[in-house]
């Protein structure tokens, strides 16, 4: 039938998928005639969830099906998804559907060397360029926990900017000092600073000046703070209590994105789980658990393969789209140069 929609082919996360399947939402048909709240309540899932679900959902079937009933959910437009966070990675930013997209909790995996924090500080200062040449013009909070975030790299990259923009334009309106002046570094040291730092983001945002204001909030990393924090097996209740405070700073930081139009950016980390066809093959996974990933729209894996030599190794870098509600299953390679995140 035209209008089915198998929800396994949709790019929801398992958790969120089953959680539909088990209320009896499996095709497009049973989307219609009810409304987001409507869903969130028979799931439990996130309101943004459902809302960019059923927007990929809607461009799904654009051309072949129409509602049948005026009370169809019709989730509101993404006010801002007309430019996003850009890097100087063209694939990147195409796959993403024009950058990191504000209004979004933008979550990127990967194990330790693949490119996260690099990526997280290409955005900070990216998010810096001019609209005039396709950026925000605008400043960036960068909450560094794990000591990743430093000057000099930040300077090399502030430099590579300008220098990219006066290569294009004969001069730049912009200095190394400026930029760097617009990126606002965060450091903490265990969860509870990383927790009264999201808490004061409201404050703190609306306080960034800077260009355009604040444009996009960068989290290096959410994992590291909370390996920490010791939940032995004779423990529960610590347990409980840390995936309560984990759902909690995903909720606050989706927030902080939504009302004041930045885009958020989490780095985590990896863990290897057996594939799912029982062979041997292991698979990547992020972190943090299924309360956390409830509240991330966009999930990004960077990988990292070395072939060669050991005398002569290559890297292949590679980022994925592993969970969006509207973007589809992609990748593109990448790579990490003097100057920055760079296109392979």
């Amino acid at each position: 039938m035209q209008g089915d929609l198998d929800l396994s082919l949709s790019q929801l996360g398992t958790d969120a998928r089953a959680a539909l399947q088990r209320c009896g939402y499996r095709c497009r048909q049973d989307f219609e005639g009810v409304s987001i709240a409507d869903v969130c309540e028979d799931t439990g899932l996130p309101e943004r969830v459902i809302a960019g679900f059923l927007r990929g959902l809607r461009g799904l079937a654009a051309g072949t099906t129409q509602a049948q009933t005026q009370g169809a959910a019709t989730p509101p437009a993404d006010p801002f998804a007309a430019r996003g966070a850009v890097t100087f990675c063209q694939a990147f930013d195409a796959m993403m559907g024009g950058g990191i997209r504000r209004g979004r909790l933008t979550e990127i995996v990967g194990e330790s060397g693949t490119g996260k924090t690099q990526l997280a500080m290409q955005l900070a200062v990216d998010v810096t360029i001019p609209t005039s040449f396709g950026g925000l013009d605008g400043s960036a909070v960068l909450i560094d926990t794990e000591g990743g975030v430093t000057l000099p790299r930040l300077r090399a990259l502030a430099e590579a900017l300008v220098q990219h923009i006066a290569y294009h334009a004969q001069s730049s309106p912009l200095t190394a000092d400026e930029v760097l002046s617009r990126v606002h570094v965060v450091r903490v040291y265990d969860h509870h600073q990383l927790c009264a730092a999201v808490a004061a983001l409201p404050h703190l945002l609306n306080a960034v000046k800077g260009g355009t204001g604040c444009k996009l909030v960068a989290v290096d990393s959410v994992a590291a703070p909370f390996r920490s924090w010791d939940c032995g097996a004779d423990d529960p209740a610590a347990g409980v209590a840390r995936q309560r405070t984990l759902a909690n700073l995903g909720k606050r930081l989706s927030e902080a994105s939504q009302r004041h139009g930045v885009a958020v950016v989490a780095t985590n980390q990896t863990t290897h789980r057996l594939a799912a066809d029982a062979t041997s093959a292991f698979v990547h996974k992020a972190t943090l658990g299924n309360l956390w990933s409830h509240e991330v729209t966009d999930s990004v894996l960077l990988t990292r393969d070395v072939t060669g030599t050991r005398s002569a190794p290559v890297a292949t870098r590679t980022a994925t789209i592993q969970k969006s509600p509207d973007l589809p299953q992609a990748s593109c390679a990448f790579r990490i140069a003097p100057q920055g995140f760079r296109g392979a």
